[in-house]
């Protein structure tokens, strides 16, 4: 609960001003060098970040995979648990 309460809230509000899409910009050229396995999680009804852009990010990093998860927004982990430790579980259990 890192974000709750009024120090919580006030760090998360702080952390929304510093979103900056150039920063995105700068780096996201550079996405096709990425040579680690990389495994998406996208929340399938994230409202702030489209699922959209999901798929563009993964379309951009080789041999990438994308999992949107089902009844959940842009706080994945928190909107579907379960779903996000079952994925990390797969990935570690493959030994990526």
């Amino acid at each position: 609960r890192p974000w709750h309460g009024d120090v919580g809230q006030r760090a998360f509000y702080r952390q929304i001003q510093q979103a900056d899409q150039r920063f995105t910009d700068d780096i996201e050229p550079l996405y096709g060098e990425i040579r680690a396995p990389v495994d998406i999680l996208w929340g399938a009804d994230d409202a702030w970040i489209a699922p959209e852009t999901a798929a563009r990010l993964q379309s951009r990093i080789p041999g990438s995979t994308l999992r949107l998860i089902d009844s959940a927004g842009h706080f994945l982990q928190e909107d579907a648990p379960a779903a996000v430790s079952e994925a990390i579980l797969e990935v570690l259990e493959r030994g990526g």
